[in-house]
């Protein structure tokens, strides 16, 4: 699964890598990005050409649930079953989103305990997770809530050594099909981003309480141990 993420993004290379035109937004850095927070996602631009990038809550409510405070809100879709599954089946269709971030974490279990480890591209460039979006209205007082998922799909070898599964992680020559291709054309990138493009190493066990957020957190604690 995907449940945290590093968003530490400079508002330059957003507007180039993500063809944002929009002013200036001020963008709060995320060491240990969690749900429930409102984090950065872009989408496709609603009724205009390009893309656009805005904060939604991270834990999706569909926009046909009654109360989104009794709604279990999941952070996460898996690829398999994100075009049929009839919670995800209209997000898929029309809101799909990129989440935007400079890393992932994910635990890997070691007897009784769990590590942390955080999962980048190699280049050090930020990364696009595959996503979606939805926004719910209460029809008696306008109010609206505006949020996402990370889809998820089987680990590649790297990830494998930590977690069976990783967020889909996007190549940026296949941003434009995804936030406005047709679903069977997105749906070819529901794939494992190739593994020699990412690296792995052990963070901070400060990283598992959600109230820390601070740059120490990216820190390389050691490398990736393989699991035996």
């Amino acid at each position: 699964m995907c449940g945290r993420a590093r968003q530490v993004l400079d508002w330059q290379e957003l507007r180039v890598e993500w063809w944002t035109g929009q002013t200036a937004l001020n963008l709060e850095p995320r060491w240990n990005a969690a749900p429930r927070q409102r984090l950065l996602i872009v989408r496709k631009r609603a009724g205009a050409h390009g893309a656009e990038a805005l904060p939604m809550e991270w834990g999706f409510v569909p926009s046909w649930e009654k109360d989104p405070k009794r709604a279990r809100r999941p952070i996460n879709a898996m690829a398999e079953t994100v075009a049929t599954n009839g919670f995800w089946r209209e997000a898929w269709k029309q809101r799909r989103c990129l989440f935007p971030v400079s890393a992932f974490y994910e635990w890997q279990p070691r007897g009784k305990a769990k590590i942390p480890y955080s999962i980048g591209r190699r280049d050090g460039r930020s990364m696009g997770l595959g996503a979606l979006w939805d926004e719910w209205a209460d029809r008696a007082t306008g109010q609206t809530l505006t949020s996402f998922a990370v889809i998820t799909c089987p680990a590649n070898e790297l990830v494998a050594e930590i977690h069976d599964r990783m967020p889909v992680v996007l190549d940026p020559a296949d941003y434009a099909t995804w936030l406005d291709g047709s679903p069977e054309a997105a749906a070819g990138l529901l794939r494992p981003f190739p593994a020699a493009e990412l690296t792995a190493y052990r963070v901070s066990d400060r990283v598992g309480d959600v109230r820390n957020n601070t740059p120490d957190l990216a820190e390389r604690v050691a490398d990736l141990t393989t699991l035996l």
